[in-house]
């Protein structure tokens, strides 16, 4: 039986436009707060415009260990369940030779499950969820034309990430039933605007369909969470060193009648580590 993959798609295309951005914000904020807020958007979609003009060329190792729970996985229970867990070590590289080219991204398989790999290129061998180009994925939140999609507000005004002063921001679409972008929380540098983490909203992510699915199936809420992690700086530029998604439904328990649990169906997490740089140059217009 071929298992289908849940496609989530951190694939990020900002158009060129002269459109003027509006905000939507509640009559009742003060005007300082939505300078402060402009200026922050204003940061974090200049350095989404350098993302997108960016010539790139890359390479680093990619961790990445995925967990599915066979039916599923109740926490509180110490059995009626199996996992079945695979690792893959991948020489992980991405190139973007200019502003146009379309973005190569290959893996080269060095390890599984332990042992030692050819070390041919190999496609993403998860088989839950899948994802790509996950450095542009700022794009998604806060270039141009997302910022004609969404509405912003701001979570807190500053805290720490990394020793870097930030301000953490939650996106929602303008039109929920038709949103087009993804969305969720993010932690923005208050100097750069970089984006250095996002805490994806689950029902953002691709062929989210297949999810409802399954929680139909169970009779429960999906609880999707996924989070991009920018710890590594070059040039101006957050490179991903962290990768993570949490499949997990809320389901009414046939044992405490109008209760309900947590089950788990799977994990992943993707490290990555050793990056060496060849190209990292924003193209000037």
């Amino acid at each position: 039986m071929v298992k289908k993959k849940v496609t989530l798609l951190i694939i990020c295309l900002c158009l060129a436009a002269s459109v003027e951005l509006l905000f939507s914000y509640s009559q009742s904020k003060n005007q300082s707060e939505i300078s402060i807020l402009e200026g922050i958007l204003n940061k974090a979609r200049e350095y989404c415009e350098r993302l997108n003009r960016i010539a790139l060329y890359f390479t680093c190792m990619e961790d990445v260990s995925e967990t599915i729970y066979e039916p599923f996985r109740v926490p509180t229970f110490k059995s009626g369940w199996k996992a079945l867990e695979n690792n893959y070590v991948y020489d992980y590289q991405l190139i973007k030779k200019t502003e146009t080219d379309k973005i190569e991204e290959r893996r080269f398989l060095v390890q599984k499950n332990g042992k030692k790999a050819t070390g041919d290129e190999k496609p993403l061998s998860t088989e839950r969820f899948f994802f790509e180009t996950v450095v542009f994925g700022p794009i998604g939140l806060f270039g141009y034309e997302a910022q004609i999609y969404n509405n912003y507000s701001p979570e807190k005004e500053t805290t720490s990430l990394w020793g870097r002063m930030v301000y953490v921001i939650n996106t929602v679409p303008r039109v929920p039933d038709k949103a087009k972008w993804q969305y969720g929380r993010a932690w923005i540098d208050k100097e750069t605007g970089g984006i250095l983490k996002i805490e994806w909203n689950g029902t953002s992510l691709g062929n989210y369909e297949a999810v409802l699915k399954i929680a139909e199936k169970l009779d429960a809420k999906p609880l999707i969470k996924f989070e991009s992690q920018y710890e590594y700086e070059k040039n101006g530029i957050r490179f991903p060193s962290r990768f993570t998604v949490n499949e997990d439904y809320q389901q009414r328990s046939p044992f405490w009648g109008t209760g309900a649990r947590v089950i788990n169906k799977s994990k992943l997490i993707a490290i990555y580590r050793d990056y060496k740089f060849f190209t990292v140059e924003t193209i000037v217009k």
